[in-house]
């Protein structure tokens, strides 16, 4: 009995205990980006053009979808940029974990395809306003750099091709 007052003391003396938090990220911003990049369907900055409430009940309880259409000024993955408008669907019911998407800001969107064919933003994934992510959006465009410059200043021969026959000038 002692042990269970004990345990419930702590929990209410702690001032660090949420229902809804992420393990906090120890790993370097680069290995954030790539695991990020890994595990993701579509990165990019945007902007709601869009969004849409409802309310979905899930039988016991009712949430909240956020329905949000974005313009895709940058991309790393999925949609590209200018293209046709991006959708999101994201709970964003604090109580069960969500993530509310502000109106009018810029966003780094890191979102999953979930079994339904739609596209979600993960509670705990680098998504973010713009003004609050720039070490994420420098190491993406670090790593896109280093990816298109793989193609430049290749020899022939990294290309798998024949190296030219070398021509003898002197006859002899």
């Amino acid at each position: 009995m002692r042990a269970i007052l004990l345990l419930l003391l702590i929990l209410t003396l702690s001032s660090d205990a949420k229902a809804c938090s992420c393990i906090e990220e120890t790993s370097p911003i680069d290995t954030q980006v790539e695991r990020a990049l890994e595990r993701s369907d579509a990165v990019f900055i945007g902007y709601p053009t869009s969004i849409q409430q409802s309310t979905v009940d899930l039988g016991h309880y009712e949430t909240q979808i956020q329905t949000v259409t974005w313009s895709v000024l940058e991309s790393w993955r999925g949609p590209k940029a200018g293209r046709v408008p991006f959708v999101t669907v994201t709970n964003n019911t604090g109580g069960l974990c969500g993530r509310s998407i502000p109106r009018q800001e810029r966003y780094l969107v890191v979102s999953i395809r979930t079994r339904d064919h739609q596209y979600s933003i993960p509670l705990c994934s680098i998504s973010g306003p713009v003004r609050l992510s720039h070490e994420y959006i420098e190491e993406l465009r670090h790593l896109k750099d280093r990816e298109s410059n793989k193609g430049f200043n290749r020899t022939p021969e990294s290309f798998g091709a024949a190296k030219p026959d070398t021509v003898d000038g002197g006859a002899g």
